[in-house]
């Protein structure tokens, strides 16, 4: 593999884990009732775990289902994944704090 295109399955592991961290953040705040987290989750619970569960289950579909041979193929290592993973997570838990707020600040109530 190029690294033009070990580049290319990073950044879509970046989007699947991203994608997938969002879903479990939900499940969190559905779960403990975080209104800091998400408030639409903690303020409904089982609609909160559902869309987290939709959110992991679309975005594992989507990478594993769209990208099987780039997956499959000889490429980053483990260390390049795990980059992404933790840029995935400090990017999806900023998202959710900013969408939070956000969220209580224009009149959503938590």
């Amino acid at each position: 593999m190029e690294f033009r295109e070990q580049l290319t399955i990073g950044v879509l592991f970046f989007f699947m884990a991203y994608g997938a961290l969002l879903g479990l953040l939900q499940i969190v705040a559905a779960r403990h009732r975080r209104a800091d987290i998400a408030p639409w989750a903690a303020r409904n619970p089982v609609r909160g775990a559902a869309l987290g569960a939709a959110l992991i289950l679309l975005s594992y579909a989507w990478f594993f289902g769209t990208h099987q041979y780039e997956i499959f193929s000889p490429g980053p290592a483990s260390s390049e994944f795990a980059f992404f993973f933790t840029l995935a997570f400090w990017c999806a838990l900023a998202s959710t704090r900013v969408a939070s707020r956000l969220w209580t600040r224009w009149g959503g109530s938590p």
